[in-house]
């Protein structure tokens, strides 16, 4: 996959969504980045089924403008997406970490100056589209007929406390899972 160009202060954050089939909230166990090994920043399952689950791992990953990323699951997997981000000149421990499985997936998270944060959200529903307050839709698409992914992502000169971070379908959400992460710079 491409990582765009290599710098000494480069993350690459891995966003997750899937479902398992296993109901045994066992999900992700390890996420490589052109090698290097991820940290696991946030997880949540679906209340529902607790195989439908969203996570975000970050690996620092300073060399490279292309690599292999590789998502190891404890388990068999019915269905899996996976987003990047690049960050850079951001702090390697992430500022604030926040997690919801309502709906909507709705949640606060603090955000330092000079700062961003990152939302990842796995839902089912019949209607692809999710509303995104607090952040701004990047990418969303379909794992299998319906289910369904989506992230967004925001920087901030000031900082803010209690940012609310909603993700709203256009229908009802079923078996859904939002995780929200933010940091700060370096």
């Amino acid at each position: 996959m491409q990582l765009g160009s290599p710098t000494p202060d480069r993350q690459i954050v891995v966003c997750i969504a899937g479902y398992d089939g296993s109901d045994t909230g066992d999900h992700v166990s390890a996420v490589t980045v052109g090698q290097q090994t991820g940290t696991l920043l946030a997880r949540q399952a679906s209340p529902v089924d607790s195989d439908h689950f969203s996570e975000m791992w970050a690996a620092s990953v300073p060399e490279g403008e292309s690599g292999t990323v590789e998502v190891t699951i404890s388990v068999g997997i019915a269905g899996c997406s996976v987003v990047l981000y690049r960050l850079i000149g951001a702090s390697t421990t992430a500022y604030d970490t926040a997690t919801n499985a309502n709906d909507p997936l709705t949640t606060t998270i603090d955000v330092p100056n000079n700062g961003c944060c990152i939302a990842s959200a796995q839902y089912r529903s019949s209607a692809l589209n999710l509303d995104w307050t607090g952040v701004d839709k990047d990418a969303e698409g379909t794992e299998e007929t319906i289910y369904h992914y989506s992230t967004a992502s925001k920087n901030f000169s000031a900082g803010e406390t209690g940012r609310t971070v909603t993700a709203e379908g256009t229908s009802a959400l079923d078996r859904r899972a939002l995780v929200v992460v933010s940091w700060g710079r370096a």
